[in-house]
């Protein structure tokens, strides 16, 4: 898609998605404020599904995301949620300054193990493999590049019983907290 983690803004998002992203300002309990953009109706190389972006905003956004996120609605995971569409904003900051950290895909179909180990495995490397208490099996693999770029980390976990992947991307080192120890 053309997209960096770490330097991709909401602005260029929207310019290869348009209007099918929806916005919104999130907290997670413990965790900073962040802008993520949905959009429920996606589709890459055959697969269609939900994707997920989520954007670090920089301190001075911050706080404007605190001031925006009063009244927010809690959802039933315990976030706090404000939609919020930084693209409308007479602050070019909300459109420029955020930067993509996380990209989540999840498909709208069951994906079995093998097609997933098989569709990864172009990667090139082995997969960091385990799995959790609820016996979802969980893959990280790393991926290298050349200097001065930071290696990316793809995580695929599959649950036990729907067989529904969730699907990450991101700087391999936001993985590192997945990893049993």
């Amino acid at each position: 898609m053309g997209w960096t983690l770490g330097a991709t803004t909401p602005e260029q998002v929207a310019k290869r998605l348009g209007s099918d992203v929806q916005w919104a300002i999130l907290r997670r309990p413990g965790q900073a404020v962040v802008l993520e953009g949905w959009v429920p109706d996606f589709a890459v190389h055959g697969l269609t599904g939900k994707l997920l972006l989520q954007f670090e905003l920089p301190e001075p956004l911050q706080a404007l995301a605190e001031a925006e996120g009063r009244g927010a609605e809690i959802t039933a995971s315990g976030n706090l949620r404000r939609e919020f569409d930084p693209l409308h904003q007479s602050d070019p900051r909300w459109r420029q300054a955020p930067r993509l950290q996380l990209l989540t895909f999840l498909p709208g179909v069951r994906i079995d193990a093998a097609t997933l180990e098989a569709r990864f495995a172009a990667l090139g490397t082995a997969p960091h493999r385990w799995q959790d208490e609820t016996q979802a099996s969980h893959w990280l693999y790393a991926l290298s590049c050349a200097a001065p770029c930071t290696p990316l980390g793809v995580h695929i976990a599959l649950p036990a019983e729907n067989g529904r992947p969730v699907i990450e991307y991101a700087l391999l080192e936001r993985f590192a907290a997945l990893l049993p120890s």
